[in-house]
């Protein structure tokens, strides 16, 4: 069978065009992976921040007696196995009755999906809270 010179060069085009177009889907479907690599990141942090401001306010709840307020702590936490920094930060308000306002913020900071370590972070920086606020008696076990 012969070939006509007009189509000679066609499958040839129509190979190119077609791995150019499966390049560009490829760009695109790497940069979504990245993306849901980095929001996975974020949500097992945002997970272990709640933990730490549950468990706060697990061992302040525990406690038999609690100082009134106000006050405020500040504690820092390396998580493993990352060991990545997180700030505590319990609030006291001044009690009504038996009974105060508390509340337990945990923050950290990512840099390019990575943790940051004291100020050894550089360029785009993200710092991300998270908060739990509620009412605890001041002797430990009294009814509010």
């Amino acid at each position: 069978m012969r070939r006509r010179r007009r189509e000679s060069g066609a499958q040839t085009l129509e190979v190119m065009i077609a791995l150019s177009l499966l390049s560009i889907s490829l760009v695109g479907l790497t940069g979504l992976l990245v993306g849901t690599i980095s929001a996975g990141a974020v949500s097992e942090t945002s997970s272990v921040a709640s933990n730490l401001a549950r468990e706060a306010l697990d061992s302040l709840a525990s406690q038999p007696a609690i100082p009134p307020g106000p006050w405020t702590t500040v504690t820092s936490v390396l998580v493993p196995p990352t060991t990545r920094p997180f700030t505590v930060t319990t609030t006291a308000s001044a009690p009504v009755g038996t009974a105060m306002d508390v509340t337990v913020t945990v923050s950290w900071q990512v840099a390019f999906g990575s943790a940051c370590a004291g100020a050894n972070c550089t360029g785009n920086v993200r710092t991300y809270t998270r908060r739990i606020s509620t009412k605890v008696c001041i002797l430990g076990g009294a009814p509010c």
